[in-house]
């Protein structure tokens, strides 16, 4: 896994946390982007899960 996309235990939980209570889809897809990035997925394999181009999960994390 990148060091640049490596998240703590808390910021999963938040990311998590988050996840879980908003109702706005594309909010909902970047938090899962960010999520699955910390978790050590590809971007790549992000991209493919979400149908999102892999720029956009680049984008995504550097909010």
């Amino acid at each position: 896994m990148s060091s640049r996309y490596q998240l703590t235990d808390q910021e999963l939980s938040e990311l998590e946390f988050e996840h879980r209570h908003t109702t706005d889809k594309r909010y909902a897809d970047r938090v899962k982007a960010v999520y699955l990035l910390g978790k050590g997925w590809s971007v790549t394999k992000i991209a493919q899960a979400l149908l999102i181009y892999r720029e956009t999960v680049r984008n995504h994390f550097q909010r």
